[in-house]
């Protein structure tokens, strides 16, 4: 049996609800928070999703997040509030690489929760 977009909705609520935090990640992630970026001012951000419809989600705003010089960004994840459970992830097709030290901007536009 499949869920229909009502119940698609109310489960993506409900994680949208809890994953709260952003990190940002040189390259695949896997299951945790492997090659998340570090140093300079790098921390991670904060996101705050929107109503979901159609069984998607998206950040009422675009989300900046400091970025080290050298760093690669290849892919984000979104985390509990205390940043101990991961819930999703996100690859860029374009990542991109900072000479100096920066802002990636995690457009809101282009980022959501799915399921799938």
């Amino acid at each position: 049996m499949a869920f229909d977009s009502t119940a698609d909705n109310l489960a993506i609520a409900a994680v949208a609800e809890v994953a709260v935090q952003v990190s940002l990640h040189s390259s695949d992630p896997g299951t945790g928070a492997s090659n998340e970026l570090s140093g300079g001012s790098y921390a991670r951000g904060t996101v705050t999703w929107g109503t979901p419809s159609g069984g998607i989600v998206k950040p009422t705003a675009d989300i900046a997040i400091q970025v080290p010089a050298g760093a690669t960004v290849a892919y984000a994840a979104f985390w509990s509030s205390d940043g101990t459970t991961r819930y999703a992830k996100q690859a860029f097709a374009s990542p991109e690489t900072f000479a100096n030290a920066g802002t990636f901007t995690l457009s809101a536009a282009q980022t959501s929760l799915t399921f799938g």
